[in-house]
């Protein structure tokens, strides 16, 4: 028996391998599709893994502050992006059970989001609300997920949230935007908790790590955020993908694999109307389809098959769309062949 046909739905969805390994042509991970280019590579194995990082993550914290042009003490490391959205989650929740008021922590996040938003809000037994300012914690993603759009009017959502609000800016998408610009001013990036996590900039999603540039002023509450953490929560090889992260010659580089995804999108969106799937408008290197038909884990299950993988965005809380991730033409041609394959048996 396959064991495909038993791929129960988890809690934790991600993109990338699965219990079937790793798919040949993976639509599901929104890493550049363009690879990450040998100075990066190197720069990785040449760091050394005899020692342990410095736990204090001093040079490291000083070439991000330098590359953002803020006070390094507003840089916070964390082990990836997922493991922060725990660790402040967990801190927003101790936070309220010290207030005498009693209440429950509240949450805000956008309709379609990132499922750890929500699963890290369960685990602290948040109550979430559809009103932003009611918010202890909110979170925001500007390119978001899963549909790769800017969020209209932010800088007025910004502008409107009280001093005491943690509001977490998820820039996740933000170095693989191929449309636009992320549309706060630097005074504004300084009212919220900046999120910034590379890998997927670099093509390189199996190293985690992450960095969080805090509000202006917040360097107790950073204190206390790194606090929470273990020691070395960062091991060598994160700290060696952030650290040539930092260098200019990684922007240069994702600058002209930008212009190479643009490409690659305007043909993928015509090989999903080719075979009367409907996209949806995106400004980043992914974006959402409306294949038109029902039963998507029926079908995610055959495309697997023949070593494809898409992914679903029910776990967003969007129903019936597939996001797909901006592939080169020879695995969108493998798509293709595969659907209209499928349609076939």
């Amino acid at each position: 028996m396959n064991n495909l046909d038993h791929m129960v739905p988890s809690k934790r969805i991600h993109g990338g391998p699965d219990r079937a390994g790793v798919p040949a042509h993976d639509f599901s991970s929104n890493a550049n599709i363009v690879g990450a280019p040998h100075f990066v590579l190197n720069a990785i194995q040449q760091t050394s893994f005899r020692y342990y990082p410095d736990p204090e993550y001093v040079k490291l914290r000083q070439c991000l502050a330098t590359k953002h042009q803020v006070d390094s003490e507003r840089i916070l490391i964390a082990g990836s992006a997922s493991e922060f959205i725990y660790r402040v989650t967990a801190y927003v929740a101790r936070k309220s059970l010290q207030d005498e008021s009693n209440l429950p922590p509240i949450v805000w996040f956008p309709e379609y989001c990132y499922g750890d938003y929500q699963n890290a809000a369960d685990t602290w037994q948040f109550v979430s609300t559809k009103n932003i300012m009611e918010a202890d914690l909110v979170w925001l993603c500007d390119p978001s997920s899963p549909l790769g759009r800017s969020i209209e009017g932010i800088n007025n959502l910004v502008a409107s949230l009280r001093s005491e609000q943690i509001a977490v800016l998820d820039l996740a998408y933000e170095p693989l935007r191929l449309e636009g610009h992320l549309a706060l001013n630097q005074s504004e990036l300084d009212l919220v908790w900046q999120m910034w996590s590379p890998n997927k900039a670099l093509g390189i999603t199996g190293i985690r790590g992450a960095y969080i540039i805090g509000p202006t002023n917040s360097q107790k509450l950073i204190q206390e955020l790194n606090s929470m953490a273990s020691s070395w929560v960062l091991g060598a090889h994160g700290v060696g993908m952030l650290s040539i992260w930092a260098d200019s010659r990684s922007q240069d580089w994702l600058n002209q694999s930008l212009d190479i995804l643009r490409d690659w999108k305007v043909r993928q969106i015509e090989v999903c109307k080719q075979i009367g799937w409907l996209p949806l408008h995106s400004v980043s290197n992914f974006f959402c389809v409306n294949p038109q038909r029902t039963n998507l884990f029926e079908f995610q299950s055959h495309l697997r098959r023949h070593a494809i993988k898409l992914r679903d965005t029910s776990s967003f809380g969007l129903a019936d769309h597939f996001r797909m991730a901006v592939m080169s033409p020879a695995t969108q041609s493998k798509f293709l062949d595969a659907v209209i394959s499928i349609g076939k048996e």
